[in-house]
């Protein structure tokens, strides 16, 4: 186990400047891992700049960060994180809550989608925000509006009764 540490860099006037964000402690060799479990613990906000993940952030592994005091490493993040981790606290999942406000019309649909899908509206809330985050080529079939289909009127004389 080792001790890992995301680095925010900054060019200005006096060149560039190396702030430390985050030191998780007792993680795993795997860079991949660290930064996955970043994610998913709700640092990738924080993490970006720009609006690019990781923007101006690396991470760095124990022994690497020459000319950076860790000691600089903030006790509190921006929205309640903490700036030292243990992995330990990395490594179990956490499900954090979303609300929306939909309209009758568009909580109407999703519904019949989800039904229509054989679960439930939060399985299928959250499948539809996955495939929209991976880019998939079309929303789920449900989601999109069905076109009416018009009824073919017979002519009236064929409608009365002789």
């Amino acid at each position: 186990m080792t001790r890992w540490l995301v680095i925010h860099s900054i060019r200005g006037a006096s060149g560039l400047v190396r702030r430390p964000r985050v030191l998780v402690d007792g993680a795993p060799s795997d860079p991949g891992q660290v930064r996955e479990a970043l994610e998913a613990a709700g640092y990738a906000v924080m993490l970006s700049d720009g609006g690019v993940p990781w923007g101006n952030h690396i991470l760095v592994q124990e022994g690497r960060w020459q000319g950076v005091d860790v000691d600089q490493v903030p006790d509190q993040l921006p929205g309640g994180l903490s700036g030292r981790v243990d992995w330990s606290e990395l490594a179990t999942p956490v499900e954090r809550r979303l609300t929306l406000r939909l309209g009758a019309s568009l909580h109407h649909r999703v519904t019949m989608a989800a039904e229509a899908a054989g679960v439930s509206l939060q399985s299928w809330s959250v499948r539809a925000l996955e495939a929209a985050l991976t880019g998939a080529a079309a929303p789920p079939p449900a989601l999109r509006p069905q076109p009416r289909r018009r009824l073919r009127r017979r002519p009236l004389s064929r409608r009365l009764p002789r």
